[in-house]
Parts: structure tokens; C-alpha cells; sequence
């Protein structure tokens, strides 16, 4: 196996997957560690590439790295960082409205991603990232793509739900 051109292909994409969930900082720790595990298992004979694509067994990595990580409180959920780093930046240098607004919606949307249920949330976090398809998420989530499809249609409501403001009644 070629790992450089692996590490190159699949390297971006962790990476964008980490960053969704996770402050930045640690999103980089995070993928060194998946790759680490992912050669390790491949080498081990771990990989069967009948079973999918090297993507799907990368992806499926990286979320038990992210669980085990959440689990040992390594780091900190992106939604808690994100809002002390938005508030930091927009008191150290102004920032354009537009800029500030998107900071501020981001910042909302990764608060409604974290608060979506945990098979929900890790389908949205996946789908994200339009390299992967919807039978690589199915295989990195371990769910037929029908129920795939009903938990993105589900975490679509709930994000609009949760995204849209209230209506006061007059």
C-alpha cells in the first residue's frame, strides 16, 4: 500500500470530519492517531478490502478515536471552545458584520449538530464531508443506507427546528 498517497487522500478529509466535532487544536492529534491505528491494522491484517473501501475503515477509525477521546475527556466538545474562541477573536480585532455573523452562525450550528442525537450527529458529521458517499457512510456507521438516509432526513427537521427562530404569538 502506498501510504504517503494514503495519508494525502485521507489525511484533509479526518481532518474536516475532527474539525466538525472538535476545536481545531485537537482535531490534528486526533487524525495522527487514526492514521497511526489505521496503518497498524492494515499491517496487523485487520483491512479487508472486500468489506469496503479503505475511506469507510479509516472513518470508522476516526469515530472510535473520537469516542475514546470524549470518553477520556482529552479534549473539549467544539461547541465550548468555538464559542470562548469566536467571543476572543471578536474582542481582539474587529470583525466585519458579515464575518461576525458568520462566526455566529457556525458557532449555532455546531451547537445544534452537538445536540442532535449521537447517531444523528456522527451521520451529519460524515455527510459533511461530500467526498463520502452515502454506502461509505452506511459501511463506516455500520447501518444499511436506508436507515442512513432516515437518520439524515431526521437530523435535517431537527437542525431546522432547532436553527429557525421561534415565532412569538402576537
Amino acid at each position: 500500500m502506498d501510504w504517503d498517497a494514503t495519508v494525502d487522500v485521507l489525511g484533509p478529509k479526518l481532518f474536516r470530519y475532527f474539525c466538525a466535532r472538535v476545536h481545531q487544536a485537537h482535531a490534528a492529534d486526533l487524525v495522527q492517531e487514526t492514521l497511526l491505528r489505521l496503518v497498524q491494522k492494515v499491517d496487523a491484517g485487520q483491512f479487508d478490502p472486500g468489506r469496503g473501501p479503505i475511506v469507510a475503515y479509516a472513518f470508522g477509525i476516526a469515530h472510535f478515536v473520537y469516542k475514546e477521546s470524549v470518553k477520556a475527556r482529552r479534549l473539549e466538545i467544539v461547541t465550548t471552545v468555538d464559542d470562548a474562541g469566536v467571543a476572543a477573536v471578536a474582542s481582539s480585532a474587529p470583525l466585519s458584520d458579515a464575518v461576525a455573523e458568520e462566526h455566529a452562525m457556525t458557532a449555532s450550528l455546531r451547537r445544534a449538530i452537538s445536540a442532535l442525537p449521537d447517531a444523528e450527529q456522527n451521520i451529519i458529521t460524515l455527510l459533511l464531508d461530500r467526498d463520502l458517499t452515502l454506502p461509505e457512510i452506511a459501511i463506516i456507521v455500520g447501518m444499511p443506507v436506508g436507515t442512513v438516509k432516515s437518520h439524515i432526513h431526521r437530523a435535517k427537521e431537527n437542525l431546522k427546528k432547532s436553527m429557525t427562530p421561534s415565532r412569538r404569538s402576537l
